[in-house]
């Protein structure tokens, strides 16, 4: 069985290339269960992202609040803006839709940019909208994006000129809708924000050492209990949890591409005990190492 991996730096940011140069725009028909860990992990990018779910239920992260969307509803995920989506339910599709809005507004001097998207993709107060199909704007932006991702599965003779109309139309009504609204106030705090993702990155350019809670405080100089409170927070785990997850997915990409013995890949990745390393490894996974490197075979 091939599993799904979404790659990040770092620094959270997805290394996976939307598009291309000269059509910047990819979607993705993305059965969450068949991730590698069973759900698409935190990360972000540049692009803008639209997303339906077509099946079953699926929870959204952000870095204030979760959501739970079933199928038929959908969500705007603003450039930059960290996110994470599990499946509620046992088959859960999501079709995502990331677009370099250049592909509507052309370069960034243009009167579209300036006016409609400029406004909304550079404001820090617009970090995601819920599209809830019993309204009766967002679902003709629901409607949009089955267009769009029906365009993208058929690929007829000018298919990337329909999903441009559809991507203008529906950007015009996200504009319509949302701009006259954008001196509300935001609820994340930035400052907070920065610090998850400097400590976020500390731990993945150490996840193989024998880290500490105060070694992850110190790194924004706050407190143990501080740190705490903004994982739980922002991340709905606590920096322990966090630590163990990313082991595992560390772990599991390099029973997939490689042959090196699990007890030498328990090491790598900051166990030293076998039986614990396979507790955590089951329960993020469901498998065992062993199972999971015969599952992707």
């Amino acid at each position: 069985m091939q599993l799904n991996r979404l790659n990040v730096d770092s620094n959270l940011q997805s290394e996976m290339d939307y598009g291309s140069f000269e059509f910047p725009l990819e979607v993705f028909y993305d059965d969450l269960c068949k991730y590698d860990i069973g759900f698409i992990r935190w990360h972000w990018h540049k692009e803008v992202q639209f997303s339906v779910v077509k099946k079953g239920t699926v929870e959204f992260f952000f870095l204030d609040k979760s959501f739970k969307l079933s199928e038929g509803n959908g969500v705007f995920i603003n450039s930059n803006i960290l996110h994470q989506m599990k499946p509620v339910t046992q088959g859960s599709i999501v079709i995502n839709i990331a677009f370099n809005t250049t592909l509507i507004g052309g370069h960034k001097l243009s009167l579209i940019d300036r006016k409609y998207i400029y406004p909304i993709v550079n404001n820090n107060n617009v970090h995601f909208m819920i599209l809830d199909n019993t309204i009766s704007w967002k679902k003709d932006m629901i409607t949009n994006l089955f267009e769009i991702y029906d365009s993208y599965e058929k690929s007829d003779f000018g298919y990337e000129l329909s999903i441009k109309n559809f991507l203008c139309s529906l950007w015009l009504t996200l504009a319509k809708n949302l701009i006259p609204n954008l001196n509300l106030k935001s609820t994340i705090n930035k400052y907070e924000g920065e610090r998850i993702k400097v400590m976020l990155e500390f731990i993945h350019n150490n996840f193989s050492k024998n880290i500490t809670l105060e070694d992850i405080s110190q790194t924004v100089h706050i407190s143990k209990s501080e740190c705490c409170r903004c994982f739980k927070k922002y991340l709905k785990m606590s920096p322990f949890e966090y630590l163990m997850q990313y082991r595992i997915i560390e772990a599991s990409s390099i029973l997939r591409n490689t042959n090196t013995s699990i007890s030498e890949i328990m090491n790598l990745v900051g166990f030293n005990d076998p039986s614990y390393f396979t507790k955590v490894f089951k329960r993020f996974t469901n498998y065992t190492p062993t199972q999971y490197r015969k599952q992707i075979k």
